[in-house]
């Protein structure tokens, strides 16, 4: 029996091409070897869907990464059905790679492709790309936390004429572009627009991150006992590449693990 070859060959566009302009996005790029490695090879791992667009953006084609050779710096794609299709994406210059992995907008470039056989199919061959792009939009996802499990953080109270004071604080929720807190007396002063300077938070499996918070938003919790506490809805104020990426992959592992829960995995 013949296993039937997926159709990669374009039809439609599945959604406009809109580039990313390097300058306004080096907070998503990823230039580490091991971590552009880590996205491609899971995206073969999940047999993950892209579509490439060449000849200027005009034509796409449906594909797919089947495997990632460190090695040899190979990323070998799959091919269409089409024969024109491919005789036509194999002599572009360049290919701008587009896709989803995990609700997280993937894009890289390709500077060109040569035709081979792979595993007795036809696929295409390129040079594994030096930069990508993972695009979170700032306060999509936003993750609730456990409420057994809360994060522990610390965040830095200003103080006129002194040094900030360090309180105690449970993160009860994340996002790309934010935190929620509970402090854990109810006599921390804090105000609408205030900035918090320096607040550290303990990512588990990801390490601590330093980000200065501003309040947004500020309200009364309750709990079983009677006792009161302060919540507090922060943004995240001039958050640097690293430190983004650190909540991303965070808020990614969340993710996985949830939906390993839900299918009885976890």
């Amino acid at each position: 029996m013949t296993e039937s070859k997926p159709d990669h060959t374009a039809t439609s566009a599945p959604g406009k091409f809109e580039p990313v302009r390097q300058e306004a996005g080096q907070d998503y790029f990823l230039r580490t070897r091991i971590e552009i490695l880590g996205v491609l090879n899971t995206m073969a791992q999940q047999g993950t869907m892209m579509t490439a667009y060449f000849n200027q953006g005009r034509d796409f084609m449906m594909t797919a990464v089947l495997r990632v050779i460190d090695e040899k710096n190979a990323l070998v794609l799959d091919a269409s059905n089409d024969a024109e299709m491919n005789r036509h994406f194999q002599q572009a210059d360049k290919v701008i790679c587009v896709s989803n992995l995990d609700r997280i907008k993937i894009q890289f470039v390709l500077g060109g492709v040569r035709a081979v056989q792979f595993e007795g199919r036809s696929a295409f061959v390129a040079a594994i790309p030096q930069a990508l792009m993972r695009l979170q939009r700032r306060n999509d996802y936003r993750v609730s936390l456990p409420t057994l499990q809360p994060l522990a953080g610390v965040i830095q109270l200003p103080r006129p004429q002194a040094t900030p004071l360090p309180v105690e604080v449970n993160v009860t929720d994340i996002s790309g572009g934010g935190v929620g807190f509970v402090t854990k007396s109810y006599d921390v002063e804090l105000s609408s627009g205030m900035v918090l300077p320096g607040c550290r938070i303990n990512l588990p499996g990801v390490g601590v991150i330093t980000v200065d918070l501003r309040v947004c938003s500020l309200g009364t919790v309750t709990a079983k006992n009677g006792t009161r506490h302060k919540r507090a809805g922060c943004q995240f104020e001039n958050i640097d590449g690293k430190m983004h990426m650190s909540v991303q992959r965070f808020i990614l592992k969340l993710e996985r693990e949830q939906s390993a829960r839900e299918s009885g995995l976890g």
